[in-house]
């Protein structure tokens, strides 16, 4: 696509990214979906686990906890029923709170997932149960410290944990996806899949510090948007 062609798409971008960061109001996100509930209701069980009997997390786990930001199906009643049964093969089975999160959600026609890929149920059956601990571990942590209004320390930790790059196969939508739901106000999602990640930063007409979109680089590109944001929109961050 041409410059000029582009010009009118990233305005608009523009438009609608701005209107985005200026926004501080906690519950900015889209409340209905439940993905947000659902997802910190599965990092608080993870936490337990994490401090209890972290051996056990495994492959199951992850996919449990990345179908509540995918969309596993065109149909509502479907979508609650494949997350249902992947919390039955996880180590938050027990978790009365999860199920009845999902089960009301399907009751009252709640959207869950926000994020589809090609074909429906997708889910990243060939991450090892090593990645998986490893990841859902750094998402307890990270969570812990955004929980007590630790946003650096939060940023840090992650920074350190993504580079460590001991959860092989966890591509930077899987990040971005899971951690957007954790805290939407700190976490953008930035998926580079076919250049779109990108075109929020042409569109502010910045340049991410690290220009190849994998986890590794993903909170250096964070913070690239929240300094944007503090210089634009003072007090808000």
């Amino acid at each position: 696509m041409g410059k000029k062609k582009r010009e009118p798409e990233l305005t608009e971008l523009r438009a609608a990214v701005e209107n985005y960061l200026r926004r501080a109001d906690p519950g900015l996100q889209d409340s209905n979906n439940c993905s947000y509930e659902t997802v910190e209701c599965a990092i608080e069980g993870y936490s337990k686990l994490v401090n209890s009997d972290p051996n056990i997390i495994s492959n199951d786990d992850f996919q449990f906890l990345f179908s509540l930001v995918r969309i596993t199906s065109t149909k509502s009643e479907k979508q609650y029923d494949d997350k249902i049964e992947l919390l039955d093969k996880c180590h938050l089975r027990e978790s009365q709170e999860l199920r009845t999160l999902l089960e009301n959600g399907n009751r009252d026609h709640r959207p869950i997932g926000m994020f589809t890929i090609r074909g429906y149920l997708l889910l990243p059956t060939h991450i090892s149960d090593d990645a998986a601990r490893n990841f859902i571990s750094l998402c307890v942590e990270v969570y812990e410290h955004i929980s007590a209004n630790e946003t650096e320390e939060a940023l840090r930790v992650l920074d350190n944990g993504l580079k460590r790059n001991d959860h092989k196969g966890i591509g930077e939508a899987m990040v971005s996806e899971l951690f957007h739901c954790i805290d939407p106000q700190t976490f953008p999602i930035l998926n580079g899949n076919m250049g779109n990640g990108r075109l929020v930063y042409d569109a502010l007409g910045l340049k991410p510090k690290l220009k190849s979109f994998y986890p590794k680089n993903y909170v250096s590109n964070v913070r690239v948007l929240r300094e944007y944001r503090e210089e634009h929109f003072p007090g808000l961050s």
